[in-house]
């Protein structure tokens, strides 16, 4: 049982480095993905409240839902994503203000659009910079597991 803690945070590791690095090589991929244009057709903010204990649970963080329309090979879709990984929920209400003035319903926008899946689209193609830090983070939990295995730390 002593051995479950450090498999379990390298498997947690290696499983969250391969979702994040998907998602990253799936935004670098956008990058030569054919465009459509496209519509703003929902420009909002959600607020939530934070998930977590004591004081950080009644705090609200904030998204921007975007939701855009674009035509691709004589068929009309819809989607909400903004980059690979998509933002999600911040702390920051200026940060979701930010992407909706940046995104106001109506506008004409790009889109990048897979062309072996056409329902998949996104207006900002290239590695989020977040992709990083998850990767980096996910590491962290790997040589965490790592080290207690090996009675380093």
């Amino acid at each position: 049982m002593e051995k479950f803690l450090p498999f379990l945070l390298i498997a947690v590791g290696l499983a969250g480095f391969s979702y994040l690095w998907r998602l990253g090589e799936t935004g670098r991929a956008a990058e030569a993905w054919p465009t459509a244009l496209g519509e703003i057709t929902d420009s909002r903010i959600d607020s939530r409240l934070r998930r977590g204990g004591g004081d950080a649970s009644a705090r609200e963080e904030y998204k921007a839902l975007l939701t855009y329309r674009y035509r691709y090979n004589g068929v009309e879709y819809s989607a909400s994503t903004v980059s690979f990984p998509d933002a999600g929920y911040q702390q920051s209400m200026a940060g979701a203000a930010a992407r909706v003035a940046q995104y106001p319903l109506g506008k004409a926008v790009k889109v990048y659009v897979n062309p072996a899946q056409p329902a998949q689209a996104c207006l900002e193609a290239g590695r989020h910079w977040t992709v990083w830090i998850g990767l980096a983070l996910t590491l962290l939990f790997v040589a965490a597991g790592a080290g207690l295995l090996l009675g380093i730390i």
